[in-house]
């Protein structure tokens, strides 16, 4: 049986085609019963508007079903919220991956994969608002990389962090890929599982120096 921990149906399609030609046929088979084939069968559809649906645990559907659910962008993503209205005409708003888990009105949360409609628990989880923010996409500027941007009086690739409300400068490289592995290895260093890294799936040094040791081609000159 595949376990996909992170996917959908395209990718699962992409990625296991002989497994995916032994199915039954489309009329057979909705999207439905397959998603609950690749994911084992422990998580729920919950349908949203604008044609969404959000993935919550089988033994939170039961919860997230008290209440009526839509879809709301937010700036990278959307999310499942509702309005719970009272006899008293009170009303409150909540967000569905807050109420899995038990979130205080001061605690902070978050998507592993970014994505807010996937309210799984291996996906959500408490967090600070230090930790929250580093989990985040990277703003559009002179790099597509997080953390690394176009020096023009130097003419090279400078990478920098944020830590504790303050940026570190970690070097200066002439490879813009280098300098997104660079960024990479001190965000894991210092931001453990909440670093958004530019590169998922590339093998990371245990730290930066270590990084610097191993990669060829590397070219850090802070002192020019």
């Amino acid at each position: 049986m595949l376990q996909l921990i992170h996917g959908t149906v395209s990718q699962s399609k992409q990625y296991y085609p002989q497994w995916w030609s032994s199915l039954p046929s489309k009329a057979d088979c909705t999207n439905s019963a397959i998603e609950d084939i690749l994911f084992g069968g422990n998580m729920k559809r919950i349908p949203l508007t604008r044609g969404k649906f959000a993935l919550v645990d089988d033994e939170d559907s039961e919860l997230v079903n008290l209440f009526k659910w839509r879809a709301a962008k937010g700036r990278n993503t959307y999310y499942a919220v509702a309005w719970v209205c009272f006899k008293d005409d009170r009303s409150i708003f909540i967000q569905m991956h807050r109420l899995i888990l038990n979130s205080k009105p001061h605690e902070h949360t978050d998507h592993a994969d970014m994505n807010g409609l996937n309210n799984q628990k291996y996906n959500i989880r408490k967090c600070n608002r230090s930790q929250n923010q580093h989990n985040r996409k990277s703003c559009i500027g002179s790099s597509q990389y997080k953390g690394v941007s176009w020096c023009k009086d130097r003419g090279k690739w400078i990478v920098h962090i944020g830590i504790n409300g303050k940026h570190l400068n970690i070097g200066r490289f002439i490879s813009e890929i280098e300098a997104a592995k660079a960024y990479d290895a001190k965000a894991k260093e210092l931001h453990g599982e909440f670093a958004r890294l530019n590169f998922q799936c590339h093998p990371i040094a245990k730290d930066y120096n270590e990084l610097i040791r191993l990669e060829k081609g590397l070219k850090e000159t802070d002192g020019d």
